[in-house]
């Protein structure tokens, strides 16, 4: 399941996906254990990790900033 949380972080990136259309990518069955799932292992929402995670792009490099810890540790990744 980390594996797929990972995966799904950096899918929630892109706007363009439902919070359902991810579950579905990252393997996940049912949206709503997916959505249990994440909050579970970031501490935020789906809905709410697009809000938090902010992108910053400089001359030198691009990277996402995240609010929370768990969440920052997951898109470092």
């Amino acid at each position: 399941t980390k594996i797929r949380i990972e995966k799904a972080v950096k899918m929630l990136k892109n706007k363009s996906l439902s919070v359902s259309q991810v579950a579905y990518n990252c393997g996940f069955d049912d949206p709503g254990y997916f959505s249990k799932a994440f909050k579970q292992a970031t501490g935020t929402s789906p809905t709410d990790c697009r809000g938090q995670a902010l992108f910053i792009s400089t001359k030198k490099k691009r990277s996402w900033i995240a609010v929370t810890p768990k969440l920052s540790r997951l898109l470092k990744k």
